[in-house]
């Protein structure tokens, strides 16, 4: 059936469709800031793009999300931890999906610019069999026959929405800003990252200097248990000091375990944050000597007030709220007439049949445009609500937009604060170490000569330990300290190029 259009069916649609095609490369002009269909493909392409996050020599090229080649033997730095988190870790993957979904629905919004062609075939057929009676010259006649019928209507079909008074202009405009949205979600993905792994890499840095402090206190206190017991031989000791040694030593032992197990703990949440397996061999740098910010770089309230509008998540939520404002003038524009133009160009053929009579063949060309004007003239009160829908979200973005807002500066403001009492610990276990090195040095030289008694250098023993781990605790509280200051002024993707990042 269909091998019966032919050539000639073919040579009458081709012109239709030639001006068609042209109708579509000709696209009706939209305003301005609008594109045109073939940078709607270019524009696509950009929003597929994610955004850059932090300047580092090693930053992660976001365009290719694949997956990096572990290297169970080398030492790791915080940078190359970062970049390998920002590849391995869920969530950014996520977010980078996300913000593909994103650039796709507005690219789906620019394609209602341009027209709707489509082909079309029908086909059909007929039979029927009839048997009739006919009186002719008084007689009767009956008739017996089968009629049949059939036929192919070939046609393309044209749909062009020309004006709609701005509707899908605001379709567009809010497709464009939740895209946006989605970036700066991405972007907010990767900065969580970037303070997670951080957190926990100097974590778990603080975990293994609490554990080498350990064992140097375990190793005192053997020291003091040999003093003793040579004291006790030489008669110039007590049998209780030396258990009062034995006592130091096991409490250091015990403590040397637990420190252990803390380490090993740390350990699980660095490779959790990096996106690594339980049973994975990570090595890392220390950063036991990384210096500390001074109070000077901390910033005071004027600055932390304007880094408010530089958080991913502050941009995404005005984001949100300028997708919202769309709405409302999408949905305004319901109540605005539209203007579509619609064409068809057709050939159809078919053939009739009757008996035993020669066949009727037929076949003609058609085709047509219309412009169609609709203008909505009632609805129930439809359109009205979508307005009133769309003027409730537009509130409820600005407010979540307010709330973020203030929670954003409570937050640089609380961590400002515990970045600078972390600093004032650093430097007052600083001294403390200072004071009890000097308080066990000469406790332990004046047991050696029996000036003083073991109660004094025990207490001195663990003076020198719990100031140690107060110094460790105190420098890894400013270092995470200031990531979460960072990350609160959503600063975290500005490291400078030239950081000296252990």
């Amino acid at each position: 059936m269909l091998s019966s259009i032919g050539l000639h069916t073919l040579r009458a649609l081709l012109p239709a469709l030639l001006l068609t095609l042209g109708a579509c490369a000709a696209a009706p002009d939209r305003g301005p800031g609008k594109v045109s269909g073939q940078s709607s493909v270019s524009q696509a392409q950009a929003l597929s793009v994610p955004p850059q996050l932090y300047e580092s020599p090693t930053a992660l090229q976001t365009h290719e999300l694949i997956s990096p080649e572990f290297k169970p033997k080398h030492v790791y730095t915080l940078v190359e931890l970062i970049d390998l988190a920002q590849q391995l870790n869920p969530s950014t993957r996520i977010a980078w999906g996300e913000a593909q979904q994103a650039a796709a629905a507005a690219g789906m919004v620019e394609s209602t610019y341009l027209p709707f062609i489509s082909a079309n075939i029908v086909g059909g057929y007929m039979h029927n069999d009839r048997s009739d009676s006919v009186r002719l010259l008084g007689r009767e006649f009956e008739l017996d026959y089968q009629t049949h019928l059939h036929g192919v209507v070939p046609a393309i079909t044209l749909q062009w929405l020309l004006f709609d008074f701005g509707k899908r202009n605001a379709l567009q405009q809010g497709a464009d800003k939740l895209a946006l949205a989605s970036r700066f979600a991405f972007t907010q993905a990767h900065q969580a990252v970037i303070a997670e792994v951080s957190t926990s890499y100097y974590t778990y840095n603080s975990a293994r200097s609490r554990e080498k402090q350990a064992a140097e206190g375990l190793r005192n206190a053997a020291t003091i248990e040999d003093i003793a017991l040579e004291r006790v031989r030489n008669g110039l000791g007590t049998t209780i000091e030396a258990a009062q040694a034995r006592q130091l030593k096991a409490q250091a032992r015990l403590h040397l375990v637990s420190s252990k197990a803390q380490t090993r703990q740390a350990y699980q949440m660095l490779l959790g944050a990096v996106g690594l397996p339980p049973d994975a061999e990570l090595q890392v740098t220390d950063s036991a000597e990384r210096a500390l910010p001074s109070d000077l770089d901390i910033p005071g309230n004027p600055q932390l007030q304007k880094a408010i509008a530089s958080r991913p998540d502050v941009q995404a939520l005005q984001a949100a709220h300028q997708a919202s404002l769309a709405g409302v003038d999408s949905a305004r524009a319901s109540f605005m007439p539209k203007l579509m133009l619609m064409g068809f160009v057709s050939h159809p053929t078919g053939k009739l049949s009757v008996g035993t009579l020669p066949g009727i063949s037929s076949q003609a060309a058609s085709s047509g445009a219309l412009l169609m004007l609709n203008i909505p003239l009632y609805d129930g009160g439809l359109r009205t609500k979508q307005i009133h829908e769309a003027q409730l979200r537009v509130k409820n973005a600005q407010e979540r937009l307010r709330r973020t807002q203030n929670d954003a500066y409570k937050q640089m403001v609380i961590a400002a604060d515990v970045l600078r009492t972390a600093l004032e610990s650093y430097r007052a276990a600083n001294e403390l170490v200072q004071a009890a090195q000097l308080t066990y040095d000469g406790a332990l030289a004046s047991y050696r000569e029996g000036l003083t008694g073991m109660t004094l250098l025990t207490e001195a023993h663990d003076g020198l330990l719990g100031a140690q781990e107060a110094l460790s605790v105190a420098h890894t509280a400013g270092l995470v300290g200031s990531v979460n200051l960072a990350f609160a002024m959503g600063e975290l993707n500005r490291m400078p190029a030239t950081a000296s990042t252990p």
